[in-house]
């Protein structure tokens, strides 16, 4: 994938409903992404060939795109712009999927932060050496009354992942591709409870995979 343009056609084996595509790549200025899908292939350079395209700045290495739900069996990516790292424009990860928006928002101010890992190491004449290894952001929700679906969807969401064990992807603004985080869930943090016929209380908590 040298020069200032990346290609990928996906064939998914059969056609299969996205609405959401997550673009891990090198880009670090101005660019854009542009995602087709389609239930025919004819040619690598995706002109005319697929039904429907959508199209994204490319920025921070992490670009996001939601549509609408879109059924196809070929899916194509073209990453292209003027500014690239090394000799080439990189694509590293496409991932392709369903986006899980909740009608009601979190009780405010969310809890965020990061932990990190220090290890202090002291030399033979005591003197001290801090290493900072890591710094991994999490994230604390709490909904206070959240409806019947919102429920279901958090918890066919969570069971999905097998808790922490399948990772995925999270951004708190859709707007802006440059939040997008890669999280896990974790174990043991997601908790229920019906306070009224219908509405449930609920806490999640998600951290970064580095």
């Amino acid at each position: 994938m040298e020069g200032t343009v990346a290609k990928i056609l996906i064939d998914m084996g059969s056609a299969v409903y996205c609405n959401t595509a997550v673009i891990v790549h090198s880009m670090r200025g101005t660019g854009h992404i542009r995602v087709y899908s389609g239930t025919t292939y004819y040619n690598w350079e995706f002109e005319g060939t697929m039904e429907s395209g959508h199209v994204a700045d490319a920025d921070y290495g992490t670009s996001a795109i939601f549509a609408s739900s879109t059924l196809g069996q070929y899916w194509g990516v073209v990453v292209d712009g003027p500014q690239f790292i090394g000799t080439g424009i990189k694509v590293y990860e496409v991932f392709l999927g369903k986006k899980l928006e909740l009608s009601t928002n979190p009780v405010y101010p969310v809890q965020m932060g990061a932990h990190k890992g220090v290890s202090i190491c002291e030399g033979p004449k005591g003197i001290r050496y801090i290493y900072r290894n890591f710094s991994r952001k999490f994230w604390d929700f709490r909904y206070e009354m959240i409806s019947d679906g919102d429920k279901d969807d958090i918890k066919e969401m969570v069971d999905y992942c097998s808790g922490s064990h399948k990772p995925l992807w999270f951004t708190i603004d859709p707007a802006t591709s440059g939040d997008t985080e890669f999280v896990r869930f974790v174990p043991d943090r997601f908790s229920y409870e019906e306070i009224i016929s219908g509405r449930w209380r609920a806490n999640i908590s998600i951290e970064q995979e580095l």
